[in-house]
């Protein structure tokens, strides 16, 4: 979104408006049959087909995929008519949209002729307030004469909760956690000011999780020197990337890969080594559910079919309880179906 309101395209004027579409239930509802020809007509180029050589992995998952190339194929087809609708700027993710009117009052309209291209497909619309912003994913869009600029946005229902620092975790993810955040603050905020602002909120949040102030006075220093490395476009192309996955317990484990890294750095310097944790098994995960029963009327949660030995008459049940306690109520009980049955016709014997 940062680099999108750097398009010239987004200029705008004082009688311009953002809009933000959504399509509903998007990866449920698109037409699989059109978009099925659609995929057909892309997949094969000079006769060769273009997944040829792909990894099963590489193609998953298809839902997102497939509702991709629909929404595609409709933006294609219908971009004529939003235009002439005043829409100035469209911008799509997915089933997420974002756009600008080049007169306000259309928006309506807009969106009464998007809702009636396809019986499948319907959108939602969401203007921005008074104060000229629109959220739009974790973006809040800020508008004023010719310029746009962007924050993140908050959710009012926001606890600020993340992975305590005082919790049963490797170290690396609870640093890789304010990385990843600072990452996030850069990727969306397009000022500095809004920067500075933001950085003096994660602290703040950071602090709240009971993260020690000189760990995050720390990782806020190497992340702005590890910043100033990348712009000096250093050529890592020769770099060896290789991971390994330890199971975790207890900090001893921390401990060890740092030597086992150390060590592989020293004997192989240019092979980028990463450590991975992987958290045991929960208690509950060593023991099964139920046993293995293997005699049917000494299960228990199960759906029965109790027959009629002499018609075609049958009932069936559920039950969570054992099986077999459940069938002596049949018999016993002059309510049971069962027994109303053998009452009625006279008939006797029933099997499961």
């Amino acid at each position: 979104m940062k680099n999108i309101i750097r398009e010239k395209t987004l200029l705008t004027n004082e009688y311009s408006e953002m809009l933000s579409f959504d399509v509903e239930s998007l990866i449920t509802n698109f037409p699989t049959l059109e978009t099925f020809e659609k995929i057909l007509d892309l997949a094969y180029v000079d006769g060769k087909s273009i997944f040829h050589g792909l990894k099963r992995d590489e193609l998953k998952p298809l839902g997102p995929l497939f509702a991709n190339i629909f929404m595609s194929g409709f933006e294609k087809k219908h971009m004529v008519e939003l235009k002439n609708l005043a829409i100035g700027f469209w911008k799509r993710y997915v089933d997420d949209i974002f756009a600008t009117l080049n007169i306000k009052g259309n928006a309506k309209k807009c969106l009464d002729f998007l809702n009636k291209q396809h019986p499948n497909i319907s959108f939602t619309i969401e203007h921005e307030c008074n104060k000229r912003t629109l959220p739009f994913l974790d973006t809040l869009v800020k508008r004023s004469l010719g310029k746009f600029t962007t924050t993140i946005y908050y959710k009012k229902t926001l606890t600020g909760v993340y992975l305590n620092w005082t919790s049963l975790t490797a170290g690396k993810y609870k640093i890789g956690l304010i990385s990843c955040l600072l990452n996030r603050i850069e990727a969306i905020c397009s000022e500095k000011s809004e920067i500075i602002v933001e950085k003096q909120k994660l602290k703040t949040i950071l602090r709240m999780n009971q993260y020690p102030q000189d760990i995050i006075e720390e990782e806020f220093k190497g992340f702005e020197n590890k910043k100033s490395k990348q712009a000096e476009n250093i050529d890592s192309s020769i770099e060896i990337k290789r991971y390994i996955v330890l199971p975790y317990s207890n900090n001893n484990c921390e401990d060890f890969a740092r030597r086992l890294k150390k060590l592989v750095v020293s004997n192989f310097p240019l092979v980028n080594f990463n450590v991975a944790y992987k958290t045991p098994k929960a208690i509950a995960s060593h023991f099964r559910f139920k046993d293995n029963i293997k005699k049917n009327q000494d299960k228990s949660l199960v759906v029965y079919n109790i027959k009629c030995k002499n018609c075609e008459a049958y009932y069936i049940g559920k039950c969570k309880r054992i099986l077999s306690y459940r069938i002596s109520e049949h018999k016993k009980s002059s309510e049971s179906s069962c027994c109303q049955h053998e009452s009625n016709t006279g008939h006797t014997g029933h099997g499961l």
